[in-house]
């Protein structure tokens, strides 16, 4: 027999391809679903030295991060907590709606532009942080955020004021 250089050729079917894995991040199905009650017990085991975080997470079915953000002592409480610490307190916040309703009242119409500057002035004489110092106002997305905290308050574009409502208003009639 004679040896030949050639290499046999490959069928098409033959050829195995490794299935490519996404790696995309998927998030659990039962996200945010555990409880106050477990996140006390297992942050109180974590403080007692009873076990690892990552055992008291897998234990309680707790989020680990979460946990240990609660375990560490950067979070407050047993509560869900989302997104950043407010700028101004709720309390705060409510005290300055009272405040804009007072001044749509005595006359000074709610236009975006004074909410955010009376919010800011508030945020100064509180000494509270947060808002730019740059620009001396309160921001855009914090004005949209407030307005759907407080749907009782609506912000108008103020009208003009008409000739004969402008003559009216004057010491001398106001006076008759």
């Amino acid at each position: 027999m004679e040896k030949t250089n050639k290499t046999p050729k490959r069928r098409a079917h033959q050829h195995t391809t490794k299935k490519v894995i996404s790696h995309q991040r998927r998030r659990p199905k039962n996200i945010n679903q555990w409880s106050e009650e477990k996140m006390k017990h297992a942050v109180e085991e974590c403080r007692r030295g009873d076990g690892s975080i990552n055992h008291a997470a897998w234990e309680w079915c707790l989020p680990r991060s979460t946990l240990q953000l609660r375990v560490n002592g950067k979070v407050e409480g047993f509560r869900r907590v989302s997104g950043r610490k407010p700028i101004i307190s709720s309390a705060a916040v409510d005290e300055l709606a009272t405040l804009l309703v007072d001044l749509a009242r005595r006359g000074f119409p709610l236009s975006g532009k004074l909410v955010r500057d009376v919010a800011y002035q508030y945020a100064q004489e509180n000494k509270l942080a947060g808002f730019s110092q740059t620009k001396g106002t309160a921001g855009y997305d914090w004005l949209n955020s407030f307005m759907k905290r407080h749907p009782n308050l609506a912000v108008r574009k103020p009208e003009a004021l008409s000739a004969p409502g402008a003559s009216s208003v004057n010491p001398t009639i106001i006076g008759k």
